[in-house]
């Protein structure tokens, strides 16, 4: 595993954090944000925007990108931790077991499946990109994670993550950037040896 040369890493950060600065000005997409040479995954960042949307209020707006990438998860991270908030929600790596995350997953598909406009025991369309078959009751989803984790049990996953403010005047938006590998297919219900990119903008309206 290689990382490319300081210069090489400076020379990308700079070129985001002038993407960064023009962040409400251009709020079309966040494909200028992610990481160069990434492939965009739509059905993906619609799912996570249908996850997280119940949660914004009437004051705020938010939008989701979902990218991955061949290139090594330090690589990715080494890009985009030099351009995040310091401080406590400043760059963190950490390395996670298969079993956390799994659980956690599991944890998430039950809280939508608890929300009131839920037609359980169906998750809507749009998250089977995040949640993988929306008509699986939950043991069975369950039991399908359980057994990924016994076929994998020395699996451990990277996770980096951060929060970017931006600014454009008296207007102010936040950037929180999630980086993994490898990451979970739920569709597939597999694991993915490449480095996956979560990025969540969350804005006023």
């Amino acid at each position: 595993m290689v990382l490319r040369s300081r210069s090489l890493v400076l020379a990308s950060s700079l070129v985001t954090l002038a993407g960064f600065a023009a962040a409400s000005a251009a709020p079309e997409g966040l494909g200028k944000y992610a990481f160069p040479g990434s492939s965009p995954r739509p059905a993906s960042a619609r799912a996570v925007e249908a996850y997280y949307q119940p949660g914004i209020d009437a004051t705020q707006s938010l939008a989701a990108g979902v990218f991955e990438t061949p290139a090594a998860f330090k690589t990715v991270s080494a890009f985009y931790g030099p351009q995040m908030d310091a401080g406590r929600w400043g760059w963190r790596e950490k390395t996670q077991v298969l079993l956390q995350q799994v659980e956690t997953l599991k944890f998430m598909r039950a809280q939508v499946l608890a929300r009131p406009e839920s037609a359980a025991p169906r998750l809507p369309e749009v998250l089977r990109a995040f949640f993988g078959d929306p008509d699986l009751e939950p043991p069975e989803f369950a039991a399908r994670l359980d057994r990924l984790v016994k076929d994998h049990p020395e699996v451990t996953i990277q996770v980096a993550e951060g929060t970017r403010t931006l600014a454009d005047g008296a207007s102010r938006s936040q950037l929180r950037v999630t980086v993994e590998r490898p990451y979970l297919d739920l569709e597939q219900m597999k694991l993915v040896d490449r480095t996956r990119l979560v990025l969540v903008l969350s804005s006023a309206r």
